[in-house]
């Protein structure tokens, strides 16, 4: 599994934020294996983390773009509770 973030076009790093004391998309993440991303089941896939991120990032810093590389999808459980 692969979670890519895309560089925005002027080739700066995508910078970490102090707020979140942490990589934007890298909190979000996280935020999501915690729970975020599927609350009430028992299990959270790559999938479902990234999906809960990925927007969060691009709205919190504008011009990432997170791009998941996997083909295991949901089925590919990365916590559980």
């Amino acid at each position: 599994m692969r979670a890519d973030r895309a560089w925005p076009e002027n080739g700066v790093a995508p910078g970490e934020s102090s707020q979140l004391r942490n990589g934007v998309f890298t909190h979000y993440f996280v935020e999501g294996l915690r729970g975020a991303a599927n609350s009430g089941g028992k299990t959270t896939s790559a999938q479902q983390a990234f999906e809960y991120a990925a927007p969060r990032t691009s709205e919190h810093a504008a011009g990432q773009l997170p791009q998941l590389m996997d083909r295991r999808g949901k089925k590919f459980a990365l916590t559980s509770r």
